[in-house]
């Protein structure tokens, strides 16, 4: 998993958009994430994962948009003591990449 880091956030009328450039591939990614959220960008071989998270508010999710097949696939939402399942009893207290890390793990268990 490595973290994306040339990715531009752009607001548009249902909320935002992911846009970004990996090789030739363009691509423009609707997301729900929340003006207050922390957004990162991960990508693990043709995933592209979009990280979510806001601490004050207790929720995170995942989105994972695949690059082989252009397409979005199937996102994970946690809040509350769903991410203590999840992420264990440290939460979101831990990096983000150990936080992407276990959530495309727990996803790739419930959709792959």
């Amino acid at each position: 998993m490595q973290r994306v880091r040339d990715y531009k956030q752009v607001p548009v009328e249902n909320g935002y958009e992911v846009h970004a450039t990996f090789g030739k591939q363009k691509i423009k990614v609707p997301i729900a994430t929340g003006g207050y959220d922390r957004l990162r960008v991960f990508r693990e071989g043709d995933d592209i994962v979009f990280l979510s998270m806001n601490t004050q508010l207790e929720y995170c999710g995942i989105e994972v948009y695949s690059l082989k097949h252009e397409t979005k696939l199937e996102d994970l939402f946690l809040r509350g003591e769903q991410i203590n399942e999840v992420l264990g009893k440290r939460g979101l207290d831990q990096t983000d990449l150990g936080i992407v890390r276990k959530l495309y793990h727990h996803w790739s268990e419930c959709f792959c």
